[in-house]
This record gives C-alpha cells, structure tokens and sequence, in this order.
C-alpha cells in the first residue's frame, strides 16, 4: 500500500539489494545516538524477527524504518516492557527520514503504512525520549493520538512509553474472517486503512498454469481480495461492480505477490480503486475495480 504526500508515492519494503542494506546501515550510525547500533549481524537478525524495510519515495530510497510484532525473543529492554503489560501489539523499534526529505510529509506517510498494518495487531507502540526531552517527536506523536502509558529510567535519561489504538474497520475483520475462497488460496490481509488495503499470497506449486507461470486468474483474484477490502473499509456492505486487469509481467513459482489497493474515488455509494500487484519490487498487474454499496434490501 502507498501513500502519496502531495504529488509522490509513499511505500515500505525490503532493501533490495547490498547496496541498499549498506545505505540503511549507513542511515542507522548517522543518528546511533538516539538509536542503538546496528551492524550487519544485528541487521539480519531483525530482519529474521521483525521488518527491516525501507521508505521508498517513487524509487528512491528516503530512510528506513524496523518493526517488531509481539511475542518475539527481540532483546530490546524496551520492547519486553511493552511485552510484559500487552498481549498483542504493532512495536516501531526505529524509523529514520533522510534529511532531504523531512518535513515533506514523508514520515507522516510512513506512520499511515504502519498503523495501516498495526491493526492486526490492536496496538501501536513505540517509545519517545522525555528527558532530555525530544520536544518535536512528542509533538508529533501527540499530533497522531499516542498516548504515554509509562515512563523508563535508563541513568539520568527517560523515555516516554506510548501507544495509541489501531483496530482494524470491523466491516472488514467481519468479511474477512468469512472469506473462505481467499483463505482456501493462501492469502493474508497484511494492512487496512479507510479506502486502502494490502493483501499477499503466495505463488504455489497448484497456481502454476501449463506455460509454468501463475494463473492469471490468480493474480486477479488477490487483487479482487485487495480491492474488497479496500472498498468495505468505510463500513457499508460493498460489493465488485465490475473489474479489469492488465498483466506487466511473469509470475513465477515461489513468489510472493502484494496487492497494493487505493480508492481514487467515491461518491453516493459507488467507488473507483486501483489496485497493483508487485512480486517483490517489479509490478506484475495492474487492476481497476468499481464498487456499489448494498441497499439494505440487496443484503
């Protein structure tokens, strides 16, 4: 899922290739001393935990961000703070802007993808140095409705403990939880946000058609998934008016696509999404889907 500050895509993903990892690293020990230090072992054992991604601005590479799911054996102390007061959260271990592009709306682009995601999870959480105190982070996060739950001594520093609610639209957690179809097919709703959603599934053995790529049907249907979501995220009953695809690329066993959905518009009850399908980084499709909300009597 992207999100467009201003004129400009808005995406996270995974550092796609060595050069990309040393730009993170790089971005890391520039700001270690709000941070913790990173090297590459360090860097592939979060990415083995959690999400290493980076914030990719149409194409170029902006900052890059970390986020831990509950439950891990990550050995951050603040992370087992939170970890032993909550069942389930979405924690932001760190997240970096390169200078060229803050005060752009890039972080606050980023913050949409992760709260967008954290509502599997019921829980944001993340943690914002008071003493001495980080006067425009705390801002920033008040702006965004976290709260602080806590506070941790580390010697003469405090950090501010905060989360803030991400719930997923229960319209969609009810679909959802009732679509077989996408369940049978291997798909997992990763990110909902109103008029947005990402779904993934990965390419098996039996979505292999006879020229020994992906069934195109198959790119279509999480695709059709991502736009569900997307369409139902406002609460109202929706429903495909009709839908088309165009492929870019090969689909091949093994691969993991994500189905990017984005409204473009809506009004009196029907709506416009286009959804892009991406295996890896490269755009596999490209989907347009009209939407219709039910009358009651329809239902």
């Amino acid at each position: 899922m992207g999100v467009e500050p201003g004129d400009r895509t808005v995406r996270l993903r995974p550092p796609a290739d060595g050069s990309e990892r040393e730009l993170v690293l790089g971005l890391n020990a520039d700001h270690v001393e709000l941070l913790s230090p990173m090297d590459e072992d360090r860097l592939a054992m979060l990415e083995s935990t959690g999400r290493v991604e980076v914030v990719d601005v149409d194409g170029e590479v902006a900052g890059f961000v970390v986020t831990m799911p509950a439950g891990t054996g990550y050995d951050s102390r603040l992370y087992r703070w939170f970890g032993e007061r909550y069942d389930d959260f979405l924690y932001l271990d760190r997240v970096v802007i390169a200078p060229g592009f803050r005060r752009t709306g890039v972080a606050g682009a980023v913050y949409d993808l992760i709260e967008a995601r954290a509502g599997r999870h019921g829980l944001f959480a993340l943690e914002v140095n008071s003493e001495p105190p980080n006067e425009a982070s705390l801002a920033f996060h008040r702006r965004r409705g976290f709260a602080q739950v806590g506070e941790v001594v580390d010697g003469p520093k405090r950090i501010a403990m905060l989360t803030r609610d991400a719930a997923w639209p229960e319209a969609v957690v009810r679909m959802w939880d009732e679509d077989r179809a996408s369940r049978a097919l291997g798909m997992r709703l990763d990110a909902v946000a109103p008029g947005r959603a990402v779904v993934t599934m990965p390419v098996r053995e039996d979505m292999v058609n006879g020229h020994e790529i992906g069934h195109g049907g198959l790119t279509f249907a999480v695709a059709d998934s991502a736009f569900a979501c997307a369409c139902n995220s406002h609460g109202p009953v929706t429903v495909a008016a009709g839908a088309s695809i165009r492929f870019r690329s090969p689909v091949r066993l093994g691969e993991m696509l994500e189905a990017s959905a984005t409204e473009r518009s809506r009004e009196a009850g029907r709506g416009v999404y286009d959804v892009v399908v991406r295996a890896d980084d490269r755009v596999v499709a490209v989907f347009e889907g009209y939407a219709s909300e039910l009358r009651r009597e329809e239902r």
